[in-house]
């Protein structure tokens, strides 16, 4: 799917190097389920950096060796939480390709960083197209996340207490505990 014309237009955004023809090689990061102790541990870290009631949408780790990639997606979810278990010794950058200054954050083992991927805080479940981002390859050694894709859970009916907690969060900046 990555060879149609939609998806090499996709590839296009990528931050990295394409090769002479000016396509991009795809060889994709390996996924594996997250151990359960693991994810628990995960579980109980979400309500110390964010309010409110979220739900652990999917949580993986993700393998890179030299070479590998992943390609420009927008997460299905409200919030991504990517924490680096092992960094590379050069590329495989987080990219952030269509922000009015494209930024690629490294990753550094034992950090990590949360990102939004949709617009549901204001009761709009559109994708945030600015989240758009992939992994930029891995140039030398390996490269080890841990991904959690999150949701929030307080988009509730439609009664007074609900609005008005929505209208006290009026952006996702407002769910943050810390960073």
């Amino acid at each position: 799917r990555w060879k149609s014309e939609e998806g090499q237009a996709l590839m296009q955004l990528s931050l990295d190097e394409r090769t002479a023809d000016g396509r991009h090689t795809l060889s994709l990061g390996k996924r594996y389920e997250m151990p359960s102790s693991i994810l628990l541990e995960l579980q109980q870290l979400i309500p110390r950096i964010l309010t409110g009631s979220w739900t652990v949408n999917d949580a993986t780790l993700v393998k890179y060796s030299e070479g590998d990639s992943q390609v420009p997606h927008i997460d299905p979810c409200d919030a991504t939480l990517l924490i680096c278990l092992k960094s590379c010794e050069q590329g495989g950058a987080t990219c952030f390709p269509i922000l009015q200054e494209p930024r690629r954050f490294e990753n550094k083992t034992g950090c990590g960083f949360l990102f939004f991927s949709s617009n549901a805080i204001a009761a709009d479940k559109s994708r945030n197209t600015l989240s758009l981002h992939h992994g930029g390859k891995v140039e030398k050694g390996e490269k080890i996340v841990v991904q959690v894709m999150l949701d929030f859970e307080d988009r509730c009916e439609e009664d007074n207490r609900d609005h008005q907690k929505r209208k006290e969060r009026a952006t996702w900046f407002d769910v943050v505990k810390c960073l």
